[in-house]
């Protein structure tokens, strides 16, 4: 049943973009929808024949991972022959002024810059701050950056700023295309 197939693909570093492709491909599922998900850096992904794909990673140090960078530059003209998608996940995006919003779009920018991509739809998804994940270094240098940004500082706890009703919304707009285009 390829053609009610959606694939989604994502990159993660400690595992909050996991979560979010997962939600994506329950809420998938529940449109009717056979959803397959995998990690960039798996094995070779077969994309002929899928309805639609959404593609998404996490931003660290300014950039999202070679992996994700290297399978879109690997499946580009498959992903431009079938309604595709794409999302990025970043504290960038946590803060909702304009400030904030800009640098979430611009590292978008420079990802479909660096891949030569054009999805036909993007969102940009604020992410979380798994202090526990995190090994002392990073730890300290994230706090110090929240506190700047005035964000949470208690490492004694993860804090998830995901708005799900965004990944939600993203979702269905990308099946909504995928809908119109059987």
């Amino acid at each position: 049943m390829a053609d009610r197939q959606i694939v989604v693909v994502y990159d993660t570093k400690e595992g909050h973009t996991r979560s979010i492709a997962e939600h994506i491909a329950e809420r998938v599922h529940a449109a009717g929808f056979e959803a397959r998900v995998f990690e960039a850096s798996a094995p070779p992904v077969n994309l002929d024949g899928a309805a639609g794909v959404i593609v998404g990673g996490s931003i660290h140090v300014g950039k999202h991972g070679k992996h994700l960078v290297r399978f879109v530059k690997t499946y580009r003209e498959q992903l431009e022959r079938t309604p595709a998608a794409f999302f990025s996940v970043s504290l960038a995006a946590t803060r909702t002024d304009a400030e904030h919003q800009a640098e979430a779009a611009r590292l978008v920018d420079e990802f479909e810059q660096a891949t030569g991509w054009r999805p036909e739809l993007t969102a940009c998804f604020a992410g979380a701050l798994p202090y526990s994940k995190y090994n002392f270094l990073v730890r300290f240098v994230m706090r110090r950056i929240s506190k700047k940004e005035g964000g949470d500082t208690d490492t004694s706890r993860d804090y998830v700023y995901t708005r799900w009703d965004e990944v939600d919304a993203f979702t269905d707009s990308l099946l909504g295309r995928v809908v119109a285009g059987t």
